[in-house]
């Protein structure tokens, strides 16, 4: 971080240099996240938990797949505007809006609230599960998250 600061300094207002050239009172921080249904990242939260119905001839890996897809787009850090809240029912209708979806009880979906997001964070999806109807939840091949749209870190 320190390296990308110091490349970028010449670009600073005189205001933001002391007398030496080196940049004050600006701090290039990472950024924080906000995990939907479990506020403080702690993993005691439910995050997004719901039972669904698919289509048959569907694969439950591609609509899982398609599913996490669409929630990744609809939190997509780069449109997110800070202060915004996660609908439950937006994220409901991103699910059931899914190809090979039949049916989502939305008794049963998780998170079941809005969320506000703090305005100096930004939403992300730590903990997935898709149930059958039963509530018995339908495992991957592999039986792991796709690291491509929920890494662990």
């Amino acid at each position: 971080m320190s390296d990308l600061l110091d490349q970028t300094k010449s670009y600073f207002s005189i205001t933001d240099l002391n007398k030496f050239g080196n940049v004050i009172g600006i701090e290039l921080k990472a950024a924080e996240w906000y995990f939907v249904n479990d506020p403080l990242g702690d993993g005691s939260g439910d995050g997004i938990d719901f039972r669904v119905q698919i289509w048959d001839g569907y694969s439950t890996d591609e609509v899982r797949k398609n599913i996490q897809i669409n929630i990744t787009k609809y939190l997509d850090f780069r449109y997110w505007e800070y202060g915004q809240k996660i609908e439950w029912d937006e994220l409901l209708e991103v699910v059931k809006n899914t190809e090979g979806v039949r049916y989502v009880p939305d008794g049963f979906f998780k998170p079941s609230k809005d969320e506000q997001v703090p305005v100096n964070k930004l939403p992300r999806v730590k903990k997935f599960v898709m149930r059958n109807m039963d509530g018995a939840i339908i495992a991957d091949s592999n039986n792991v998250l796709s690291p491509v749209f929920y890494p662990n870190e």
